[in-house]
């Protein structure tokens, strides 16, 4: 009967011990937030109910709980942010597979000739220079840059891919950030193979000029006719790639705000460089050489 006694007695005492311990170590938990520095990974979150768990030795180690997060395929971000000026873009993946691609999905708008300040002369001074629609800095701010081919260049050479590469070898990186590039003409084309019903409309070529497709130029606009001008024909950006119709500026004059969006490409046909062109009229895509002086918006994709 004693040793029976003392046996529970024993298990009395550890009971309470172990108890003590995790009210302890509940205590420790809740009031040592502050000294948590989680650490987020695009392979994991973090659940701060649950950083801390005690060892064998009664310390505290911090506990990571997994979660999946979803990826947009472009390295797990959907928006990028260029460093030199700390603008925020959106960016989106296109295609799937060996078609992918990572796209800025707003219009770039940066420049190095002042903060906030519109060329009204042409781009042909020191520094990246861009155009705002009418000379009005809001219009850089909603619908980016326009540049001019030599601008958006910046140095780089023009380029274009192949059908089994589309990217250049060497890509032109022009006015984009580090990381990302100007797009080529088979780029471009590329991402209207992914974006539509109709991809065997877009050849890997320098022949095929004019509006293209079926609904891949209605699958790129951004919705609604707030910004595109009525009827905004086929647009569901589908493809998540927001084309807003930032118009030109060619000679002085600028033309087309709401009714028209041009994308320049890294690549040129007999000194012509080409360009993408979205219309608020119609759900395909115009692809066609243009005029280097005139001034264009640009998006950049990722190497």
């Amino acid at each position: 009967m004693k040793t029976q006694k003392k046996s529970l007695q024993v298990a009395s005492v550890l009971l309470l011990s172990v108890s003590g311990f995790f009210s302890q170590y509940n205590c420790l938990a809740q009031n040592k937030k502050d000294d948590i520095n989680p650490l987020v990974t695009a392979s994991a979150s973090i659940n701060t109910r649950d950083l801390k768990s005690p060892t064998s030795n009664g310390s505290l180690v911090p506990q990571i709980i997994t979660t999946p997060i979803q990826t947009s395929g472009c390295g797990g971000l959907t928006t990028l942010t260029d460093n030199r000026d700390k603008n925020v873009y959106k960016i989106v993946q296109t295609g799937t597979g060996t078609s992918t691609q990572c796209w800025m999905a707003q219009n770039l708008n940066y420049s190095t000739s002042g903060v906030g300040t519109p060329v009204v002369t042409g781009q042909g001074g020191e520094g990246i220079q861009k155009y705002c629609y009418g000379d009005i800095l809001d219009n850089c701010n909603i619908y980016g840059g326009l540049y001019e081919w030599d601008e958006m260049l910046n140095g780089s050479v023009s380029c274009n891919g192949d059908a089994q590469n589309p990217a250049c070898k060497t890509p032109a990186k022009g006015i984009c950030r580090e990381g990302w590039h100007i797009p080529s003409h088979y780029e471009w084309t590329l991402l209207e193979k992914s974006v539509g019903t109709d991809p065997d409309a877009f050849l890997y070529d320098i022949l095929k000029i004019g509006y293209t497709g079926t609904d891949e130029g209605g699958n790129l606009k951004n919705t609604g006719t707030a910004i595109w001008m009525t009827p905004n024909t086929g647009a569901t950006n589908a493809s998540g790639f927001l084309a807003l119709p930032g118009g030109y500026v060619g000679g002085g004059t600028y033309s087309n705000l709401g009714l028209n969006g041009y994308w320049w490409t890294a690549s040129e046909s007999l000194g012509s460089p080409w360009y993408r062109n979205l219309n608020y009229s119609s759900s395909l895509v115009n692809r066609r050489p243009g005029n280097k002086a005139r001034g264009f918006s640009v998006r950049c994709v990722k190497d």
